[in-house]
């Protein structure tokens, strides 16, 4: 009886006094944050330039840095423009097949590629502009607009700035600060570091897979061992003259990032090019019967062209293509230490009971997240046969069920207590989760505009959100539900709150509306 009431207060639902304790020590924790974020933003805002920052240099060196940063600018326009032009051309209807055979993004997705890539041309033609500009203004090789000491002061002393202003103080304040005369410089040098030598490390992997020339993996190689030394060395041997250090660092850095970013990319791209140009506009059919000149052609554009959307953040990391036809066989049952199963843009075509999540074969899993993914048929077997009960957890983000739950789901997930189902475009409020044991759902971003009135909910759920439904009204049977904490149901067509919600409201529950 002693081992059964010990049981009993371990799991045993904190009080309402309890609960508020933990609402007020919560919502302190949050003030103390967002005071510490405003103190931030305000450091920020007002950055200024880093301490014993000179450098003292020629006219003839000011002028050839001046040259070179000009010609990166101009070039990085022009080279963006043409990269802009070439996703334009292959866009054209006629180039679809050779889209779909070098594996490339869909040609559906190509604006927003072009838009990108032209307003990183904009940006750089923009910067160039500017430095030939203020250069004529003040009669002297700048590269832009002089920077008025008493202005900078008044920075300082504005106290209340709401709106755009407050937000173009707090960009420009950031900018400052993480610019080579700012004081956040070698913070921001070596985090940029540390992510290009990540990145980099691993394309150089996808390059020896992808791509059969020798010289060029070890142009790879080379590039990597330079990056993770030359600023190392940099820092080391000039340490006082801040100035000059930040100048070496900054040039070292702008021609590794040329030589990763455009030498090697054109000479991938230039052969294949050349070749279309040379035959108008087509390829020759050596190229289609060729033993390896297709399949190199393939791998190698894969190192050049957008394949997925992370390759938007930048085209020389390696790609993730979606899993357009996914089948779960029974090799998943081998991962007997898998704790958190997650499939990320995929279309699951077969995911059969033979592999089933079940517990001999799964017993660490206890999550289960399908994010931007389609379930062809609905729910598959393998999900819903002999689910482990381990598994409390079960996630569907932006995600497509052909239909709906399925009406037995409640005894298939008995285990499961939290539930989301997020930007799906569920239609209808899915009766089946009245009938399980749940603590947590979420049904965010769906196009479900009535809940039932004789809806009964688990008495165990806790947390209920229903955000950017077109929901008229909450049905009078939520107020059977004792232990509920958090019911937020914000951007609905909800206009007013039932009687039971107000009196509700003054007790333990939170609203958000």
């Amino acid at each position: 009886m002693q081992v059964a009431r010990k049981i009993t207060n371990v799991f045993r639902i904190p009080s309402k006094r309890a609960r508020r304790k933990a609402i007020s020590q919560v919502t302190d924790g949050a003030d103390r944050l967002r005071a510490q974020a405003n103190a931030i933003v305000e450091e920020i805002s007002l950055a200024r330039t880093a301490k014993k920052l000179k450098l003292h240099m020629s006219q003839r060196m000011i002028r050839v840095g001046w040259v070179v940063v000009l010609f990166f600018h101009v070039f990085n326009s022009v080279y963006s423009g043409m990269l802009a032009y070439l996703y334009y051309f292959m866009a054209k209807p006629k180039m679809a097949y050779y889209v779909q055979l070098l594996r490339m993004m869909p040609q559906q997705n190509y604006d927003v590629v072009i838009a990108l890539y032209a307003c990183i041309g904009a940006v750089n033609f923009y910067s160039a502009l500017k430095m030939l500009i203020y250069s004529l203004h003040y009669r002297r090789l700048v590269f832009r607009k002089a920077i008025n000491p008493e202005a900078e002061n008044d920075r300082a002393n504005e106290k209340a700035l709401t709106g755009f202003r407050a937000l173009k103080r707090f960009v420009s304040g950031f900018g400052r600060a993480i610019s080579a005369r700012g004081e956040w410089f070698d913070i921001v040098l070596v985090m940029r570091e540390i992510v290009e030598i990540t990145s980099q490390t691993v394309q150089a992997h996808s390059c020896s897979v992808l791509i059969s020339s020798v010289w060029m993996n070890q142009v790879f190689c080379g590039l990597i061992f330079s990056n993770a030394m030359a600023n190392t060395l940099v820092h080391h041997n000039i340490r006082e003259k801040i100035g000059l250090r930040r100048l070496y660092s900054t040039a070292i850095d702008l021609a590794l990032d040329f030589a990763w970013g455009f030498i090697i990319p054109c000479r991938i791209i230039f052969v294949y090019v050349t070749m279309y140009i040379k035959n108008k506009h087509n390829f020759p059919e050596s190229f289609s019967y060729s033993d390896t000149m297709q399949i190199k052609a393939i791998l190698e554009c894969n190192q050049f062209f957008m394949v997925s959307w992370l390759d938007a953040a930048t085209t020389t990391l390696p790609y993730l293509n979606m899993l357009s036809e996914l089948v779960i066989t029974e090799d998943i049952r081998g991962f007997n230490n898998l704790m958190r199963l997650e499939l990320y843009n995929s279309t699951v075509v077969n995911w059969p009971s033979s592999a089933s999540l079940s517990l001999s074969y799964v017993p660490s899993l206890v999550t289960l997240f399908i994010i931007r993914s389609q379930l062809v048929g609905g729910i598959p077997e393998g999900l819903t046969t002999n689910l482990s009960p381990n598994i409390v957890d079960i996630e569907f983000v932006a995600s497509d069920f052909d239909g709906q739950l399925p009406d037995d789901l409640a005894d298939k997930w008995s285990s499961v207590e939290m539930l989301y189902i997020e930007h799906s475009g569920l239609r209808e409020f899915p009766s089946v989760v009245s009938n399980m044991a749940l603590t947590d759902l979420s049904l965010i971003d769906n196009n479900i505009s009535v809940i039932p009135e004789d809806v009964q909910l688990s008495d165990s759920l806790m947390y209920v959100m229903l955000d950017r439904n077109p929901l008229k009204r909450i049905p009078d049977s939520f107020q059977s539900l004792e232990d509920l904490f958090f019911l937020t149901f914000q951007h609905t067509n909800v206009t007013s709150l039932p009687q039971w919600l107000h009196d509700a409201q003054t007790k333990a529950l939170k609203l958000q509306l």
